[in-house]
């Protein structure tokens, strides 16, 4: 399924996966916004070095966020909600002011952007037809992984991601918009989800690994699926993934 000329907002986009994931779209001929934040005016330089469209965002709210995403392009095809904060603490010393921020950076903004974004995207449905649907795409680890020690409260934030997810697949099934998650299955190098990497080894591998596989899971067919990057380039017909490896 080709990729051009359609327009994606990609949150957290100046971190590791989400610049990595900003970087994969700009190939495949995907105009980018991005929320502004400290950093954003210089990934979006760099994206437009590389001959990328870019857009950094001067917005207050999620809703201004996707609306003005819409609003540059007078279309919005992808979503990319991969924010991330956490406090590392055992529960007992976890300050509900810390919870209630991960839950909001993590569940509640990626579920806001969703709410926000999916007229827009059954809008475009309605005009390319459902057989070119839209995605979402939440940064988010596949339920049932371990919850290890001092991660609990935002594992909790990342899985309401997950299951966010698995619901609006199914309210969205046959509308023309797809709803996945995709997470790393190892160590991905300067990374904060690295604790919950989904990995029997002991690799790292750069970020563009998850770019890659957001790439190919957005020009898919997949919906309510919880993912790993590896079986999605797997799927895709990659088979050496030691270009991505660093040494740990």
């Amino acid at each position: 399924m080709a990729l051009a000329n359609r327009v994606a907002l990609v949150t957290g986009a100046t971190n590791p996966i989400g610049r990595a994931c900003a970087r994969a779209l700009v190939r495949a001929g995907v105009a980018i916004a991005m929320p502004l934040t400290p950093h954003t005016d210089h990934v979006a330089h760099k994206l437009r070095k590389c001959g990328g469209v870019v857009k950094a965002l001067h917005c207050d709210t999620v809703d201004e966020t996707v609306d003005a995403a819409f609003a540059w392009r007078g279309r919005l095809d992808i979503l990319v909600n991969h924010c991330d904060a956490g406090v590392c603490r055992k529960i007992e010393n976890t300050e509900i002011r810390h919870f209630d921020m991960m839950h909001g950076v993590h569940c509640r903004a990626a579920l806001l952007s969703a709410r926000r974004a999916i007229p827009y995207m059954l809008a475009a449905a309605q005009q390319t037809g459902i057989d070119r649907p839209s995605h979402i795409v939440n940064i988010a680890p596949p339920l049932g992984i371990a919850l290890l020690p001092g991660r609990v409260a935002y594992s909790v934030a990342k899985l309401g991601m997950t299951l966010s997810a698995i619901g609006l697949a199914e309210e969205l099934r046959g509308r023309g918009v797809h709803v996945n998650t995709l997470w790393p299955r190892t160590i991905i190098d300067g990374s904060n989800c690295n604790e919950h990497a989904v990995t029997e080894r002991a690799v790292v591998r750069s970020a563009d690994v998850m770019g890659d596989a957001l790439a190919e899971l957005v020009a898919s067919w997949h919906t309510g699926r919880t993912l790993l990057d590896e079986e999605v380039l797997r799927e895709a017909g990659v088979r050496d993934f030691a270009p991505y490896e660093r040494r740990a």
